[in-house]
Formats: C-alpha cells, structure tokens, sequence
C-alpha cells in the first residue's frame, strides 16, 4: 500500500498535469473551496507561520476539482472543435459558390461564342 507522501506527490502531480492542459487552453481553474486540497494545517503543525504558508503551503485538486476542470477542458475543447468545423464549412460554402459562379459564367462565355 503507497504511503501518504506517496499518494500526496501523484495527486499533486495529478493537478499539475490538469493545470497545465488547461492554462495551455486558457482556462483558469476556479478557486472553489471544494476543488481545491492543502496541506496548511501539516505545515503549521511543522512550525509555520501563517505569513509563511504562501510560500510552503501546497495546493492539489480535489477530487470533485479534478473532475470539474477536465469537464472545463473537455468544454473548451468541444468549443475549438466547433469553431474549426464551422471555418472549415464556410471555406467550403464559399469555394463552391465560387466554383459555381466561374461555371456560370462559362456557360455564358460558351454560349456566346456558338452564336
């Protein structure tokens, strides 16, 4: 069984890699109390005082903020997802309406000059 510096360091670990993917998308992971996991009361017990916990004092996802922030991320990425297709159709709308404009007048030309 892993012990608790072990199991802290993955879920830290963890949060970084959510962070990271989600900092690289734009999202800033809401500070709910409930998504977020510390060690203050460990590092005042360790001697710390309160003006240094904003230096000592490690922060983690929790698990409702782990799931919270790749729902955020799978969000944002469904939104990119979205705006690429769109893009994608309107250059195809606008190519075939070119293509067909160009054929139009062709057939114009090409009747113009059987007359």
């Amino acid at each position: 069984m892993p012990d608790r510096n072990e199991k802290l360091r993955t879920e830290q670990r963890e949060s970084k890699e959510i962070e990271r993917e989600a900092l690289a998308l734009g999202i800033e992971i809401p500070n709910k109390p409930n998504w977020w996991l510390d060690d203050v009361e460990e590092q005042m017990a360790a001697g710390a005082s309160k003006e240094d916990l904003q230096y000592v004092a490690t922060y983690w996802l929790s698990p409702q903020g782990k799931a919270g922030a790749k729902w955020l991320i799978r969000e944002e990425l469904e939104r990119i997802k979205d705006r690429k297709i769109k893009r994608a159709t309107e250059i195809i709308a606008a190519v075939t309406g070119l293509a067909g404009a160009m054929i139009g007048i062709l057939a114009i030309i090409l009747s113009m000059i059987r007359n």
